[in-house]
C-alpha cells in the first residue's frame, strides 16, 4: 500500500496552509509563553537562596490584578493572590495565580484559562505545585510535590491518562511568587540580577536576567506613576516591566505587542462583557513577518536563499540542518539557504554520527509524545499494514498522509498530547506534528518535531513541522500541508519540544527576512 501514489498529490495543501499556518505555535505562545512571560515573568525570583532571598525583607500580602491587552484591546486578566496559613508548616504560603484570555487565531475564536498555585513551607521552602491549562474543553494539569531533598515526582494528567516523571527544582530555583515586584522594587538604574525560573508547563529550568534601565513617570487611566523601567531578557526575548517604589507592577510590554496594566478587580474582568459583538484581535498577526518578494506558489519552492536580520547576536551553527546552510555571515546578520531534499539514494553510506543519540532521544515515548502508548501502537501497525517493513521512507511518507488525511484542521491553544490528539481527530500544526511524530517513534523510525517559520499568504509565520531520519538523513515533512518533502520556505529555528520550542522566543517581533532567490522544483518523492 502506497500512503501517496505518484499520480495523486496530496489533497487541499493550499487550503489547509491558509486556514492552519502558523496556529500550533501561536497557541503554544498564548497557552504556555504568555504565561509564563506576562502573567509569571514579573513574579519570579532570584537565584541566591530562591523564596528565603525574596522574602528577606519582610513578607507582604499583596493581591494583584492586571487587565492583559492585545493590540491596545482588552482581551483578559491576570490576578495573583497569596494566602497564608500559619497552622501548617509544610503549607504556610499558597502563591496563586490565575489567567483568562479571549482572542482569536487564523480567524477563529478561542480562549484559555489557567491556575498556577505554587505551596510554601514556613522556611519559604517549594513543597508542591499545581498548574492547570483550559481551552475549548481541552484541559492539561501538572502537579508536583516534593519527594526527598530537591527531587520533585510531576504528575501529568491529560484526557488519555497519566504519567509520572521526576524533575530537580533546587532552592534557588522559583516556580512563581506575586512577590518578586517587592524584591526588585529596590533595583536601581544601572543594577541586574539574574534569577532561575521554572516553567511548569515545560518543566524546564531557564535564567531569566533583570536589569533596571531608567526612572520615568507612565500613566495609566488617568492617573500618573513614578517608575523605575526594568528590561528582562530570558530565551533572547525581551519584555520591558515599570513597577513603582512600593514594588507594584504597572505596565508590562512584549515585542509582540502584548501588555498588561495594572486595573482593579472590576476593570480586569471587564472585557467579558464584550461577549460575540466585537471580533477580538488576532495573535497571528503580530508575529508574522512579511514577505516582499513574492512567492505565488510557496508550497512548490525547491530552494530559497534569504537575509536575516534584526538580531543583536547570531549563532550560525544553531540554523544548520541537513537542509539549511549559512551562505555567509554578514554584519548585520546572516544569509542562508535552504533547500528542500528528499531521503538518500540507497548507494549512500550510512551515517555514524551522533547514531547513539538519536536512538536514544529521537525513538523516545516521552509525556506529550507518547509513542509507547497502546493507541498510538496500534494505529502506527494499522497504517503499515502489508507494507515493506525496511521501507523506512515508504513507512515515513505513509504515516505523514495518513496524519493529513484524517485530522480536522482546527486552531487549538493547547498543550498537544499525540494520544490526545490521536483520540480528539483534531488540531493545529503542533498537534500535527506531534502525532506523526509519536507515530513514526512507534514504527522505529527516529522522528523529532521542528519548529520554525513557513511561508504563506505574503508572510512567514511561526509553524511546526517534523523531522524523520531516513537512513543517513534528516528529511523534514509536513503532516499539517500534507507534504512528504517540506517546501524550501520551511525554516527550522529549533527542534524538540515545549521547553526547546521556547527558545524561538528570542526571534518574536524582531527577526526580519529578505528573500534574495527562489526556485520552484518537483517536490514529489
Amino acid at each position: 500500500m502506497n500512503a501517496l501514489p505518484p499520480d495523486r498529490p496530496p489533497r487541499g495543501r493550499s487550503t489547509y496552509g491558509v486556514r492552519l499556518l502558523g496556529v500550533g505555535l501561536i497557541g503554544l505562545a498564548a497557552a504556555a509563553w504568555f504565561l509564563r512571560f506576562e502573567a509569571c515573568a514579573h513574579y519570579f525570583t532570584g537565584r541566591r537562596a530562591g523564596y528565603r532571598d525574596l522574602f528577606r525583607s519582610g513578607l507582604q500580602v499583596r493581591d494583584l490584578w492586571m487587565r492583559i491587552l492585545i493590540q491596545g484591546a482588552h482581551v483578559g486578566y491576570a490576578h495573583s493572590s497569596m494566602d497564608v496559613d500559619e497552622t501548617d508548616p509544610a503549607r504556610t504560603y499558597r502563591l496563586t495565580t490565575i489567567l483568562e484570555m479571549d482572542f482569536a487565531m487564523m480567524g477563529t475564536r478561542r480562549q484559555i484559562a489557567s491556575r498556577l498555585e505554587a505551596e510554601l513551607d514556613s522556611l519559604y521552602r517549594l513543597q508542591r505545585f499545581h498548574f492547570r491549562l483550559h481551552s475549548e474543553g481541552y484541559a492539561t494539569e501538572f502537579i508536583g510535590r516534593r519527594q526527598r531533598g530537591d527531587q520533585f515526582d510531576v504528575e501529568i494528567l491529560t484526557p488519555s491518562g497519566s504519567s509520572l516523571t521526576t524533575i530537580t527544582i533546587p532552592d534557588d530555583v522559583i516556580l512563581e511568587s506575586p512577590l518578586l515586584d517587592q524584591a526588585l522594587a529596590d533595583l536601581k538604574p544601572g543594577q541586574s540580577r539574574v534569577f532561575r525560573i521554572l516553567d511548569p508547563a515545560s518543566l524546564g529550568v531557564s535564567d531569566l536576567r533583570v536589569s533596571a534601565l531608567r526612572e520615568e513617570t507612565i500613566t495609566i487611566g488617568e492617573t500618573p506613576y513614578r517608575a523605575t523601567l526594568l528590561e528582562a531578557v530570558v530565551h533572547g526575548m525581551t519584555i520591558q516591566s515599570w513597577v513603582d517604589a512600593e514594588g507594584r507592577l504597572l505596565r508590562q510590554e512584549t515585542p509582540m505587542g502584548w501588555t498588561m496594566e495594572l486595573a482593579d478587580a472590576e476593570t480586569a474582568v471587564a472585557y467579558r462583557k464584550r461577549g460575540r459583538l466585537a471580533p477580538p484581535p488576532d495573535l497571528t498577526l503580530s508575529v508574522s513577518i512579511p514577505i516582499t518578494f513574492p512567492l505565488p506558489n510557496p508550497r512548490a519552492i525547491q530552494q530559497l536563499t534569504i537575509r536575516l536580520t534584526g538580531l543583536d547576536e547570531w549563532n550560525p551553527s544553531e540554523l544548520e540542518t541537513d537542509r539549511q546552510q549559512v551562505v555567509r555571515v554578514e554584519e548585520t546578520g546572516l544569509v542562508l539557504r535552504i533547500v528542500a531534499s528528499g531521503p538518500p539514494s540507497p548507494s549512500e553510506a550510512e551515517g555514524t554520527t551522533g547514531t547513539d543519540r538519536v536512538a536514544r532521544d529521537d525513538l523516545a515515548s516521552t509525556p506529550f509524545i507518547q509513542s509507547d502508548h497502546p493507541t498510538i501502537r496500534k494505529q502506527a501497525q494499522t497504517i503499515l499494514r502489508g507494507m515493506a517493513e525496511n521501507d523506512s521512507w515508504a513507512n515515513a511518507r505513509a504515516i505523514n498522509q495518513w496524519v493529513f488525511d484524517h485530522l480536522k484542521k482546527k486552531p487549538t491553544p493547547s498543550l498537544p498530547s499525540a494520544a490526545d490528539v490521536l483520540a480528539r481527530r483534531e488540531g493545529d500544526c503542533n498537534e500535527h506534528a506531534y502525532l506523526t511524530t509519536a507515530l513514526l517513534r512507534a514504527a522505529g523510525l527516529p522522528a523529532r518535531v521542528v519548529a520554525g517559520l513557513v511561508a504563506l499568504d505574503n508572510a512567514f509565520a511561526y509553524h511546526a513541522w517534523v523531522a524523520v531520519r531516513i537512513r543517513s538523513r534528516w528529511v523534514e515533512m509536513d503532516p499539517t500541508f500534507g507534504q512528504p518533502i517540506a517546501d524550501a520556505t520551511h525554516l527550522a529555528l529549533t527542534h524538540g519540544e515545549l521547553a526547546e520550542q521556547a527558545k524561538i522566543a528570542r526571534y518574536l517581533g524582531r527577526l526580519q527576512i529578505s528573500i534574495m532567490d527562489a526556485l520552484e522544483g518537483d517536490l514529489s518523492p
